[in-house]
């Protein structure tokens, strides 16, 4: 066998249990996550933890969220209760693809700093099982505390105002004011 064939022998079988070991990894944070549910909310720090989902430089938490055919929707997932800049990503049932993501709130958690995070999500009809990443936006790691409510939507959606919305002919004139509207 040729020295640079060697090499590039080698090279692969570090590369292929690289990939196993990182596969484990994965396998056994998911396996390892805690059940997030409806109704609940969580403390916990990211400081210490690990950077499996994301592969950024912050240290993350996982939950588990179980989906059933039966769970209300949409489900909003917040950490308005913060004390450091977090990132909430949402991933499919193998942890492998990024379905929904929010760093910065923009208002989602009301008048609260703007760099804790809100995610309104609304899930495939059926039932799935996804997995939540708690980090922080870059290498920032902290405390946080992590609530779940499902079917209850923090602003209504523009389908929904749109059908609450009173129908006005060409010359006709309403009276009203915008206190309490969205």
């Amino acid at each position: 066998m040729s020295t640079a064939l060697h090499r590039a022998v080698v090279a692969l079988l570090l590369c292929t249990q690289a990939g196993i070991a990182q596969a484990q990894t994965l396998q056994q944070a998911l396996a390892a996550a805690p059940t997030l549910t409806c109704a609940q909310s969580v403390s916990g720090t990211t400081v210490g933890g690990t950077n499996v989902l994301s592969g950024g430089t912050s240290p993350e938490r996982i939950y588990r969220i179980v989906v059933t055919a039966t769970t209300a929707r949409p489900i909003v997932i917040d950490t308005c209760t913060g004390s450091f800049d977090t990132y909430l990503r949402l991933y499919n049932s193998a942890g492998t693809t990024q379905i929904a993501a929010n760093d910065d709130h923009r208002g989602g958690c009301g008048s609260s700093g703007g760099l804790l995070s809100h995610l309104t999500w609304t899930p495939p009809a059926g039932a799935g099982t996804y997995y939540l990443s708690v980090e922080g936006y870059a290498a920032n790691a902290g405390s946080y505390t992590l609530t779940m409510a499902c079917g209850t939507p923090t602003t209504p959606s523009l389908a929904a105002a749109l059908a609450a919305a009173p129908t006005l002919s060409c010359g006709q004139s309403t009276a009203g004011n915008t206190v309490g509207g969205t």
